[in-house]
């Protein structure tokens, strides 16, 4: 039953690639300015977003996972993108991210890390797609 789960598993995320792709092209560090209404640092990513299907996207929701040049994780992060991406458009999209926890390591470490080093790895939970249909993956 375990490797049934596994199976289905594997075959889903195998569809949700050949739907998706969700990648980082980037990583910025905006610097706390309280003129801004910014307190703490923000850190923001720009992803890059491919639809491979035949209809259009209105939204993606997964999970990221950072790693360090060495593959240690530094920490996930829960993405929800509200954006639209039409079939078989690429797009870049800014504004997603996290404010860094002085207090806690691993905010400071993916802070302090820098893009060449940061690997990434977007794990697929839903996507929406205009027409209102979703595909979903496995618990």
């Amino acid at each position: 039953l375990a490797e049934e789960a596994r199976l289905l598993r594997e075959q889903k995320l195998a569809a949700f690639r050949q739907t998706v792709t969700v990648a980082l092209s980037g990583t910025k560090l905006l610097p706390k300015n309280y003129n801004a209404s910014r307190y703490s640092p923000l850190f923001q990513m720009v992803l890059a977003v491919e639809n491979k299907g035949a209809v259009d996207i209105r939204g993606i929701k997964g999970k990221v996972i950072f790693r360090d040049l060495f593959d240690d994780e530094i920490m996930q992060l829960n993405l929800s993108l509200d954006e639209s991406v039409k079939a078989g458009e690429k797009k870049t999209i800014n504004g997603y991210g996290m404010e860094i926890n002085q207090f806690i390591d691993d905010h400071v470490r993916l802070a302090n890390t820098k893009y060449e080093d940061l690997k990434f790895e977007f794990v697929p939970e839903m996507i929406v797609f205009a027409d209102g249909t979703t595909q979903r993956m496995p618990d």
